[in-house]
């Protein structure tokens, strides 16, 4: 029915743009994890009331995405600690944002050196992979529009394969990113000091625009490539009946798409 293929391919684009739009935010904003903490810092930043020389290895992250964290650090002027406040942060700290460096590396002789290289190129890879995936996402939205205006089998096939190949590296990343984030609390070593109690970090929405990006370059791809062999069961059909002795070649042609297609 032209209504049932119309609205499929319409689909199929939407899903496809809503899932790059979403997959590119998602990559963009630093909220993959946010930390529920509004109580004081200094027992994590001091040792015996004196400023420890340097501040842990392990930072008391605030938020974080794949290119950019943001972190807590003591801020030694605050003394009204006898106050009661109702603030959803800590009163005793400042906030300071920082862009990973993909090229520097943990050094062998730092405290907790295995678990913090295990992390680091975990996120690393995470952050590669999502990239990917959204270079992947970006092609197959241009071939599907392509596709749409041209009516091609070729195309959409194609935009079906990338979108799905996008959907793989978007699973891909966001499981790194999990597994980071997994071994990262559970695996602490006991040379690290530990969070501040009542500290406590937690997927934020970045991590579910990932997780819906991956679902609607899922669905899209898969639209695409059933609309492909729709259409090419089609063809098949059309080149039978061409072939038929005493065919009128000239009632139906390849060139008929727009009109098989409910006239988009």
């Amino acid at each position: 029915m032209p209504f049932a293929k119309t609205s499929t391919l319409l689909l199929a684009l939407f899903a496809g743009f809503v899932g790059l739009i979403l997959g590119a935010v998602s990559i963009g904003t630093p909220y993959w994890t946010q930390s529920t903490y509004s109580g004081p810092v200094r027992t994590y930043f001091m040792s015996n009331g004196t400023m420890l020389p340097q501040p842990p290895p392990r930072m008391l992250i605030r938020n974080r995405g794949l290119w950019v964290f943001c972190h807590y650090l003591l801020n030694v002027n605050y003394t009204d600690y006898g106050e009661v406040t109702e603030s959803d942060e800590p009163e005793d700290a400042f906030v300071e944002c920082e862009a990973y460096n993909f090229t520097s590396s943990i050094k062998a002789s730092a405290p907790g050196a295995s678990y913090l290289s295990v992390r680091f190129y975990m996120e690393k890879s995470a952050c590669v992979i999502a990239c990917a995936a959204l270079m992947m996402q970006f092609c197959a939205a241009m071939t599907s529009l392509q596709g749409t205006w041209t009516m091609l089998t070729v195309l959409f096939t194609d935009s079906g394969i990338m979108f799905l190949i996008g959907a793989f590296f978007n699973l891909l990343s966001t499981l790194f990113f999990m597994v980071s984030f997994i071994y990262g609390t559970n695996e602490v070593p006991e040379v690290l000091p530990p969070f501040p109690t009542g500290y406590q970090l937690n997927y934020s929405w970045s991590f579910f625009l990932a997780w819906a990006s991956f679902g609607l370059t899922l669905l899209s791809g898969t639209l695409y490539l059933l609309i492909a062999r729709a259409w090419h069961q089609e063809e098949v059909w059309v080149r039978a009946v061409l072939e038929k002795p005493g065919a009128n070649k000239k009632e139906e042609t390849m060139s008929s798409r727009r009109k098989l297609m409910g006239k988009l």
